[in-house]
């Protein structure tokens, strides 16, 4: 595919001197508390050819670089691991473009992130992943028991995803 100057969905995405091109186009938040997405549509999701690691995280920082809004996580669960091979309670970044109003996260909050496999950054001597939020991903905010006790229903919704993910991974999706 080629890009021209002018693109503006292309953007480049910087850790220290090292830097990667990204398709920056934008993400959009699941609807808060949607009784109507079944846990099988939230595996159907993240078992698409196309999604590469589902993740429930939680967000602890988020900082403003060039175009981008960085959010840094703490992985809570990995349902489906991708290449970036993360574990649980790493720090994980994820990026949205500033423009993108539909995707923003809030720091305390806890969510269910699908998407695209992450852009591999050399830093130092190892590597960082970091996760685009785009038009392709997932995001849905995960609350926690004490945050939402009238959402038990929900709550349950999630836990049936999570539970058949991690018992049965991607098969008979």
């Amino acid at each position: 595919m080629f890009y021209s100057t002018s693109d503006t969905r292309l953007q480049r995405v910087c850790e220290g001197a090292t830097c990667k091109c990204v398709e920056a186009d934008c993400g959009q938040l699941q609807v808060e508390l949607d009784l109507s997405i079944p846990a099988n549509t939230r595996k159907e999701a993240a078992c698409k050819p196309e999604i590469a690691y589902a993740y429930k995280v939680r967000i602890t920082s988020t900082t403003e670089e060039n175009v981008f809004v960085k959010y840094t996580a703490t992985l809570l669960d990995v349902y489906r691991a991708g290449d970036a091979a993360a574990e649980k309670d790493s720090e994980i970044t994820l990026i949205r473009k500033m423009s993108c109003a539909n995707a923003g996260l809030v720091k305390g909050k806890q969510y269910l992130i699908m998407g695209k496999e992450a852009l591999q950054i050399k830093h130092n001597f190892s590597f960082k992943y970091i996760y685009p939020l785009d038009s392709s991903t997932w995001i849905e905010y995960w609350p926690t028991d004490s945050a939402c006790p009238s959402c038990q229903a929900f709550l349950a919704n999630l836990d049936e995803f999570a539970e058949d993910i991690f018992l049965n991974g991607c098969e008979n999706a």
